[in-house]
Order: structure tokens, then sequence, then C-alpha cells
């Protein structure tokens, strides 16, 4: 097993250990056959915080076990969509946790946060987009309080779309048609 350590700004550039002295901040990333494995925040050369990427609740667990103040990056495959469950803990209790779901051609589809109380995602703070060609065309917005779409913004024309103009606006040429996940802020993975 070949294990590297890359440091990387918050903008995710790769940096060099010598330039990291010279930062107010920056990330300290441990991998394992290329692959992350932990990733440590550092402001002002002092350890801020640790996270870790895994692949099981059983790992959470067992890291809690000797971290409790700690976070994650858990991911796993539903339905070919890759999620990624971004978890944050205090003395071993769960503080906050946010999702996002990939496509097969990995464009980030859905972003949202969870209320840790009910487990249940908040739909004001849930965003989703919408892809054509590799690019994202339509961004949704979500009501606070239903969970059905709210505004649409057609990307490229930087043109908003109101949900309640489909199908009877006859100037409005949006459909719901292939498009039926985003009208609403669940499901969260697209069922088909």
């Amino acid at each position: 097993m070949a294990n590297t350590i890359n440091y990387n700004s918050d903008l995710g550039q790769d940096v060099t250990f010598e330039q990291t002295k010279q930062m107010d901040a920056y990330n300290k990333v441990f991998l394992v056959n290329g692959i992350p494995t932990k990733k440590e925040r550092y402001e002002f050369n002092q350890l801020i915080s640790k996270s870790y990427f895994v692949t099981s609740n059983v790992q959470i667990s067992n890291i809690l076990l000797n971290e409790p103040d700690t976070s994650f990056y858990y991911t796993y495959y539903t339905n070919n969509y890759k999620v990624q469950e971004m978890l944050s803990f205090k003395n071993a209790v769960l503080m906050g946790k946010w999702v996002t779901v990939w496509d097969q051609q990995g464009n980030d589809i859905c972003f949202t946060k969870f209320d840790v109380q009910t487990n249940q995602l908040i739909p004001r703070d849930t965003e989703k987009s919408f892809y054509e060609n590799g690019e994202e065309r339509y961004f949704f917005e979500y009501d606070p309080h239903t969970g059905n779409c709210l505004m649409i913004y057609d990307k490229p024309y930087g043109d908003v779309i109101y949900p309640n103009r489909i199908g009877v606006d006859p100037d409005e040429p949006f459909t719901w048609q292939g498009k039926e996940y985003y009208q609403h802020a669940e499901p969260l993975i697209p069922t088909s």
C-alpha cells in the first residue's frame, strides 16, 4: 500500500508543504493508493479539524470511539447514483448532515442539508440541477414549507421560470416531462 500526503488550498489547488508555511489556511490530505482516507484542516499552522473519508457506518462508529469530535465524508452508491453524506459530530453526537448526489456522468444533481433531529431534508436548503450535454441548464429552488419547486433558473439564458406558469402560459416552453425528479425537493435520489 502506497501512503502519500497532499496539501491543498481552500480552492482545492495543490500546494507544497513549503507553501503551506505562508498560508493562513490549508488542508493536509492523507491518501492510501491514491484514495483519500483523512483530511486535516489547518489555520495559521494549527490543526483545527479532522475529517475521514469512509464507505460504511461501521467505520464511522469505530472512529467515533477514539475521536468523538470529528467529521466524515461517507460515500456510497444507490441506483447508480453516487451519494456523499457530510457528517459532523461533537461528543459523538451528530450535529450536522449535508448530502450531495451525482449522476452517472459525474454531475452534481442535488445538494441538501438535513435536520439532524428528524433526519429529514430541509426543502429551503435543497438545490437541484438539471444538465443538458454536460452543462448545467436548470437550477431548482424549493418552497420551505411544501417542498414543491418554487423557482427555476434557466442558467444559459438567465431567465427565471415560475412553476405555476408551466403548462398554463403558452409563452412558457419549459415542461416537466423528463424532469419529474425536479418538481419536488424529495426524493433525494432519482427513482428511475
